[in-house]
């Protein structure tokens, strides 16, 4: 019960405009994210993630962050951004963790949506493994 009553806490923070934009915006926090977030796009977590690879033989996972949508045009941006990383990887010499959460892809949107997107992310990967 404490488990779900803290998913559910979580989820609505995750959700409300105010807490989004008091986590990106605020100075408070910009320590949190200039630590922990490698960037605002596909090429600057690349950047980051080769930059502590070579600096500090620090790897990295790729989480890319857009939990709980249920907008079809957020999903898209979601689903835009994995592929991204996965082709930028391709041509990298750095580890592969890429995180895929049923919510970014569609999921919460529909069942089919999420499973078609999920599918596609997949076969991406599949075809860098094969190319290799």
């Amino acid at each position: 019960m404490l488990h779900r009553l803290w998913q559910s806490g979580m989820i609505g923070l995750a959700q409300s405009e105010k807490i989004k934009n008091f986590m990106q915006k605020s100075r408070a926090t910009s320590f949190l994210s200039d630590k922990y977030v490698a960037g605002n796009s596909p090429n600057k977590a690349i950047t980051k993630a080769n930059k502590f690879l070579q600096e500090e033989n620090i790897r990295g996972s790729f989480f890319y962050l857009g939990e709980y949508v249920n907008s079809i045009d957020l999903v898209n941006i979601n689903v835009k951004n994995k592929q991204a990383i996965v082709r930028l990887l391709k041509n990298e010499n750095i580890d592969i963790h890429i995180s895929v959460d049923p919510t970014q892809i569609g999921y919460t949107v529909s069942e089919e949506i999420g499973h078609k997107n999920a599918l596609d992310i997949a076969k991406q990967i599949l075809a860098w493994f094969k190319k290799r």
